[in-house]
Formats: structure tokens, C-alpha cells, sequence
């Protein structure tokens, strides 16, 4: 009973523990908060501005510009 105190008490402090339930987690908060920080707020607005150009193109291929066929201007 006392050798087996003795050899916990000689690892110390659980390190391991430490990192297993404070490391691990913060770190994994941390590049998640990144990732969609950076990574999901990017490609929303990539994708705003992508429908924005669709709008845009949509409007001007509705007025056809004048062409070689278009009547004479009055």
C-alpha cells in the first residue's frame, strides 16, 4: 500500500491531465473560433459579393446594348 503511494507521489503533478482536459480543449476552441472567424466569414462574403455580380450581370444582359441591326436613333 505504501509503494504504491509512493510511486504516484513520485510522478508528480498529472501533467497529462492538464492537458488533456485544459490544453486540448482551449486549443481546439481556439482554431475553431479562427476557422469560422475567418475561414466561413470570407466565404460569406465572397458570397455576397458573388450574387451582387450575378444581380449586376442579370440587369445588364436584360438592356441589350445597340447594335450593328438596331435602328437608327430618332
Amino acid at each position: 500500500m505504501q509503494a504504491d503511494s509512493v510511486n504516484r507521489m513520485s510522478f508528480g503533478f498529472p501533467w497529462f491531465a492538464l492537458v488533456i482536459y485544459v490544453v486540448v480543449p482551449v486549443l481546439t476552441a481556439s482554431l475553431a473560433y479562427v476557422a469560422i472567424r475567418f475561414g466561413v466569414h470570407h466565404g460569406m462574403r465572397s458570397a455576397l459579393r458573388d450574387a451582387d455580380h450575378r444581380r449586376l450581370l442579370e440587369r445588364l444582359e436584360l438592356e441589350e446594348p445597340p447594335g450593328d441591326d438596331a435602328p437608327p436613333a430618332p
